[in-house]
Order: C-alpha cells, then structure tokens, then sequence
C-alpha cells in the first residue's frame, strides 16, 4: 500500500507540471482515497492486535520470592542453598524489615549474591510484620500483587525446603494459578500473580474465614472465574507437608514419621537440617 503511495505522489509531481487540471484533480483523489484505505487498515490491524496491557510486560518473567522481617538463623542459609539450587531463571528477591537489614547486608554471601544479581534485597520499612499484615495486606492485596515484577512467584518461607534432586520442575507447574502442599498452604508455593490479582480484587476476604486465606485461595480461583483449581496429584508433586510422597519437589515444615525420614533424604538431604528432624533417632537419618 505505501509503495502505490509513492507511485501516486509521483505520478501527481509529473501532472502538476504539466498543467493539466483535470488530471491534478483525478490523482489528488485518488491519493485521498488511498490514505484512507490504509487509515481504515490500520485501525483494524490495531482492533486485532491490541498493543499489550502494562501487566502483560511480566508475563513470562519469573521470581522467588522470601519474605522474612526477624534476623533468624536460618534466614542467610536458606537464602544461599536457594540460589544455589534453584533454576539459573529464577532470581530471588528478599523482603526484608529494618530490624534484620544489617543482617542481610553485612553477610559476605548475600553481598557476593547481590553483586551476581541473584539476590535483591527490597526493604519492606518496617521493623517486623505480623500473620495479619502478611495474609491481609500482602498476599490477598491486589495493590500488593500489583507492586510484583513477574508473573511466577514462588514464595519459599524459612522453614520450606526445595528438593532439587525430584524430577519434577517448577516449569511443569507454571500454568497453575496456585500450587502448594495440600493445595491449600503458601509455605512454598508457587503463584501467578495475574489470577492472585483477579482472585484478590473479587474475593471479599475477612478474618472471621480464619487466619490463613491461602486455605480458600485454590477454592476462589474457580469460584471467582479466575482459572482452573489445581488438583490434590499436582499438589503432592509440587510440595508436601503432612504426608509423604514420593519425588515431590518441596516440602513445608515436614512432619513425618522418622521411619520415613531416610527415603526423604535420598532425594531432598537438606531436610535434615530442619530443627523439628531432630527429634529422630540417629538411625534413621
């Protein structure tokens, strides 16, 4: 279409010079007629192909995400066996409290994390938060959502443990709006901030549901029309906290019998530094 453009441009210079009227007149309007040619294809190629929403720019992006206010003395472990082990494209961002900042900054691992750009710290600017302040103001806020630079969050609390040995991925579950142990605990799970957002903005949450919304979290993603619930199969692939399964990919405070201790630390050794593992007779270990 603009290459007839141009002919037609040319076409009425040579006119013009000749003189002729009729002639001028004839390709002026043919020249209108083709600018709003392409005027109307344009838009239809537009009605066709919107330009993408803000959010869309985080859509395949992804993050860990651990959020942590106290000083604990898992908290710089956790941190380094997480970026030691995790997936090469899954930068992990810290949320820290002034109480714990100097923890976090003068720790020679962390520095050496953050100079790689596998770790970030980002100061929530308080000095702690308690359970209502994370579930209310964090996880079930879609204004808190909004602030999350990438659409796949895997949230991993200190007491979580990531197996890296299990052959499943954290890929295989990235079509899920929601996966964690039981399908109902956020301890390390792992979320797609576009469907917690449209859960967020439509689900009246209020304390008197209980104190832990991710309990209903998986319910409300069909409820609400926000995506597909994830299944108890997918769940006990992607974590486990009460029952033992076998290969899953992360657990959550496990609590198992110690008789099944030794088959969880063929794939996932890390559980053993977990302090409610010590309670298990040295043989089992």
């Amino acid at each position: 279409m603009q290459s007839l453009t141009l002919w037609i441009f040319l076409a009425s210079l040579v006119f013009n010079a000749l003189g002729d009227d009729e002639s001028k007149k004839n390709i002026d309007l043919q020249l209108e007629a083709i600018k709003q040619e392409e005027h109307r294809l344009s838009h239809e190629m537009l009605r066709q192909h919107p330009p993408p929403a803000k959010a869309i720019q985080y859509r395949d992006k992804k993050l860990c995400l651990i959020i942590e206010t106290r000083a604990h003395p898992q908290l710089i472990s956790h941190i380094t066996y997480m970026a030691r082990y995790l997936p090469s494209d899954w930068p992990i961002t810290v949320m820290h409290g002034t109480s714990n900042q100097k923890h976090l900054q003068d720790n020679p691992a962390i520095k050496e994390l953050i100079i790689k750009g596998t770790v970030k710290l980002h100061n929530l600017g308080l000095a702690s938060i308690n359970l209502s302040h994370y579930n209310l103001k964090m996880l079930i806020n879609p204004d808190w959502w909004e602030t999350i630079e990438a659409e796949h969050v895997l949230i991993s609390e200190i007491d979580s443990v990531y197996c890296p040995n299990s052959t499943n991925q954290l890929d295989d579950f990235l079509h899920w709006g929601f996966v964690g142990a039981q399908c109902k605990n956020s301890g390390i799970s792992l979320w797609r901030r576009s469907v917690a957002m449209c859960v967020c903005s439509r689900w009246n949450y209020s304390t008197e549901w209980g104190a832990w919304p991710d309990v209903y979290i998986n319910q409300q993603i069909e409820l609400h029309n926000c995506g597909k619930a994830v299944t108890p199969d997918v769940c006990n692939k992607f974590s486990i906290e009460l029952n033992y399964h076998p290969n899953s990919l992360a657990m959550h405070v496990p609590i198992y019998p110690c008789t099944e201790l030794s088959k969880i630390l063929d794939y996932c050794p890390e559980m053993i530094t977990k302090k409610h593992r010590t309670s298990c007779p040295k043989s089992f270990r």
